[in-house]
């Protein structure tokens, strides 16, 4: 499958060249480095099968995979849904390999795939995030979900005040609260809740094959009728 879209470079530091771009071809060795970058990077409940990501991107020419290289290496990768007659996008995952963290890359892979996000759709409203709450098991986890946290407020992530959000279960029965974020194309101060129950079930329908109501229900009966995004910073 031929994808169109064009890339991004620079030069970087001692003569490196950073390159961005949506893969062209499915067949690509670079497929195989994003995914391996995929899944060392997240945990075994936030992840989707292979199987089911590659099917994706097979059949939907609305997921999109992104990669950043650099030394003819894939260093980073993101996996795009764009939703275009609802104007949102979802960055399904995004991940840089830890050698090559904390060298601006992630924040031009995110810029990268936000303008990808951007040419996709006709009245954008934003780009929509999964992320996981800073509570876990370990002080590690727990350090990894905040500075994640903090990246993507960087980025201007804001969060959907009131929206207890749960991610469909891939592994086991239970389903994950998770905070659903927000990077706004323009001044959105807030959103009502019949369009975000459609954000919500249309991440479900697509990205999960998740069709039960019981989720979306749940989540409904405690959502005030109009959703403010909320810096997140501005949290407690």
């Amino acid at each position: 499958m031929e994808r169109e879209q064009s890339a991004y470079w620079e030069k970087r530091d001692r003569g490196s060249i950073l390159y961005l771009y949506t893969l062209d071809s499915l067949d690509s060795p670079e497929l195989n480095e994003a995914l391996a970058i995929y899944t060392a990077s997240f945990s075994r409940v936030e992840l989707k099968p292979v199987v089911k990501i590659t099917s994706l991107l097979q059949r939907d020419k609305n997921y999109h995979i992104i990669v950043a290289k650099s030394n003819g290496f894939v260093v980073g990768m993101a996996l795009l849904y764009v939703f275009k007659s609802l104007g949102v996008g979802l960055l399904d995952y995004m991940a840089i390999k830890p050698q090559y963290q904390r060298q601006g890359i992630g924040t031009k892979l995110f810029q990268y795939t936000f303008d990808v996000f951007e040419q996709e759709t006709d009245n954008p409203t934003g780009l929509l995030l999964e992320i996981q709450k800073e509570g876990a098991d370990n002080i590690f986890e727990s350090q990894i979900r905040r500075d994640r946290i903090r990246f993507y407020a960087k980025l201007g992530a804001k969060n959907l005040a009131g929206v207890t959000y749960l991610l469909p279960p891939q592994y086991g029965t239970e389903p994950e609260e998770m905070y659903l974020m927000i990077v706004p194309f323009g001044n959105i101060e807030a959103l009502p809740k019949t369009l975000v129950l459609r954000y919500i079930k249309a991440i479900y329908t697509k990205l999960y094959e998740y069709k039960n109501k019981d989720l979306l229900n749940t989540i409904s009966k405690t959502m005030p009728k109009t959703i403010q995004l909320i810096p997140i910073s501005m949290q407690k």
